[in-house]
């Protein structure tokens, strides 16, 4: 994650990141960058599934014009949050990035109340596409849009594949939530 975090300050439009396989336990990579429409700025699995995260791993992405390709949380568990999260800290309004071809597989912790997401949209004109989320089984949302300020959010949510998600018992266990009870 600190080698990341390095590579981000210098990446430039066009340019790829690319993580070695293998497992990365307890991470939070912050993947914050500024590509353009025509460069974006790509991280993305050395082998689509070979690189997995697991324990409390967890990503933010946060930029314009970022995709995010190839990768697998699995295994793991959070005490709150979101596994993916389209936002980092100190970063502007994340816009235009993209989350394909990731897994979310059995990221549960051991108590069915712990409530955390899985994956987190926040900013505008994001894309969730081609994933594959299977066995959450504690409470959050498995997809959320998070509106802000009344500003439309525009995300595309597209070819995704949901599984194994058992009833729930009560509010939060929504596979997609677009906005909250108030908004």
């Amino acid at each position: 994650a600190a080698e990341l975090a390095g590579i981000c300050r210098t990446v430039q439009p066009g340019e790829a990141i690319v993580l070695s396989d293998g497992t990365y336990t307890d991470q939070h990579f912050v993947f914050k960058a500024t590509g353009t429409k025509e460069r974006p700025i790509s991280l993305r699995a050395q082998t689509p599934g070979k690189v997995i995260l697991n324990g409390s791993s967890r990503l933010s992405i946060g930029g314009e014009y970022l995709a995010v390709d190839g990768l697998q949380f699995r295994g793991g568990a959070l005490k709150s949050g979101s596994v993916i999260e389209f936002r980092a800290r100190s970063s502007p309004p994340t816009r235009h990035c993209i989350l394909r071809n990731t897994a979310i597989v059995d990221y549960n912790p051991p108590g069915i109340d712990t409530r955390y997401f899985w994956v987190s949209l926040y900013g505008t004109d994001n894309t969730v596409e081609r994933c594959w989320f299977s066995g959450q089984a504690h409470s959050g949302v498995t997809v959320c849009v998070w509106l802000e300020g009344g500003k439309t959010a525009r995300h595309i949510i597209r070819r995704n594949y949901f599984a194994n998600r058992p009833p729930g018992n009560g509010n939060g266990i929504e596979t997609i939530r677009i906005g909250t009870s108030t908004r």
